[in-house]
């Protein structure tokens, strides 16, 4: 196999190599962390799939080539001073992204000169190197992991939270991708077979844009020399994996009532605001962000928690993959009328240049303390870098810093002008429904 190999220092502190086709490792040399973090990232669409991907770090997870059992992993992970992994599935934007993470302690720590290596050997065995027979994933593995995966699946209905937040994602993002849950649905998962997930696993394997992670106290040169013994061959191109569908228009609010037996409502109010990483006036929504609902000095903390007493929380959440603001809060369900009012009145305050200095300064100084205390993670370091890759931009917390502290008032208002209404979603009540229907929340 011919290698091209690709050097690039980025401002994160990470060193890029590129391995193979859509194969790239990231390592970040520092003496900053006591321990070493792994972590290897498939890219997947969040719509090809979606359950039979989720499956699959799972049922990795449970054997692979070297270490046949669950019970062979734990033994060898002991062997490597306490060594641990984890396997799950995460989604940023319209991405669903099947990770993989070894966790071991700095090699210069003990006396064995091996663990490096074999950390980067049990990571790549987890993520690539399942345990199969007669060429197929084993039937009771799979049949075990469908098992506890219906549950995850069916469990997001005891955390209201979450479930309510999936429940608008689908009603604001219906003809999007976005609106899928990260582990798919029980009825795409019922289908699944040993046969099709190997066909399925094979495709992604050999295909599948993936990114390998390691940070702490290596060297970036070393790594390299180790881990390309220990990647899959590709056997096919890279698959292009389509960038997230951001709308900067509304044509007409949609509104959402849902009703379950709960004592607290949570509702949820979707703005379209089109920025992007790459848009001019990105640094300028992380603020307005940060004013409207980041913080409690925020607006919404202020006014809608503290002044009007309508929430038990208010805050909101800028995702600038999709280009969308989401404001929530919790509350009684006889003031979803009123909370729906104050809520947009909130942003229309904003969106009219109504920030004091005092908001402008504390939400800068918030956003970047933020930042700081992120890069004292490994795991939040690599996480920022993921999002970066999938957004198409890595921007380092430096950069971050000095373009949060260059935003003007009036930028965060051009920002806040492009927040757009379009979907508002209440987890309520018999009681909301009789005494907050037939709202209009323009």
């Amino acid at each position: 196999m011919v290698v091209v190999e690709e050097r690039v220092k980025t401002k994160m502190g990470f060193v890029s190599h590129q391995l193979q086709d859509g194969v790239k490792l990231w390592v970040w040399p520092t003496p900053k962390f006591k321990n070493v973090s792994i972590k290897i990232v498939l890219h997947r669409h969040l719509a090809d799939n979606t359950a039979a991907s989720a499956l699959l770090p799972f049922v990795n997870a449970r054997g692979t080539e070297q270490w046949g059992t669950t019970r062979e992993i734990a033994l060898r992970m002991a062997d490597l001073y306490g060594t641990r992994h984890g396997s799950d599935v995460m989604k940023i934007g319209e991405q669903q992204l099947i990770t993989t993470e070894v966790l071991t302690v700095n090699p210069k720590y003990v006396s064995e000169p091996g663990l490096l290596a074999a950390a980067l050997s049990m990571a790549a065995q987890l993520a690539f190197y399942p345990r199969m027979e007669r060429g197929q994933f084993i039937d009771e593995y799979l049949d075990q992991e469908k098992a506890l995966m219906r549950q995850r699946i069916a469990a997001v209905i005891n955390d209201k939270r979450g479930y309510a937040h999936q429940r608008f994602n689908e009603a604001m993002y219906a003809t999007e991708a976005a609106s899928r849950y990260k582990y798919g649905t029980i009825e795409e998962l019922e289908v699944v077979t040993s046969s099709s997930l190997t066909e399925h696993w094979q495709r992604v394997r050999g295909t599948a844009p993936i990114n390998v992670f390691v940070v702490g106290d290596i060297q970036a040169d070393e790594v390299v020399d180790l881990l390309l013994p220990l990647l899959p061959p590709r056997t096919g191109t890279t698959e292009s994996i389509p960038p997230a569908v951001v709308k900067s228009t509304v044509a007409e609010v949609k509104e959402v009532i849902e009703h379950q037996p709960i004592n607290q409502a949570i509702l949820l109010l979707g703005y379209r605001t089109g920025i992007t990483v790459a848009d001019p006036l990105y640094f300028a929504a992380l603020v307005a962000n940060g004013i409207l609902g980041g913080f409690p000095h925020s607006k919404l903390f202020v006014n809608v928690r503290e002044k009007a007493s309508l929430a038990y929380y208010a805050s909101s959440n800028l995702n600038t993959t999709k280009g969308t603001l989401v404001a929530t809060a919790g509350i009684d369900p006889q003031n979803y009328r009123r909370a729906v009012e104050i809520i947009t009145d909130q942003v229309a305050s904003l969106q009219g240049g109504e920030i004091t200095e005092a908001e402008l300064s504390a939400t800068k100084k918030g956003l970047i303390n933020q930042l700081k205390s992120a890069g004292d993670s490994a795991g939040l370091v690599i996480d920022r870098t993921v999002a970066g890759i999938v957004r198409g931009k890595i921007l380092s917390i430096d950069e971050m810093v000095r373009g949060i502290e260059s935003v003007t008032k009036d930028e965060a208002v051009a920002a806040a002008q492009r927040f757009l209404l379009d979907t508002v979603y209440c987890l309520t009540n018999q009681e909301g429904r009789e005494k907050g229907e037939n709202i209009n929340p323009q």
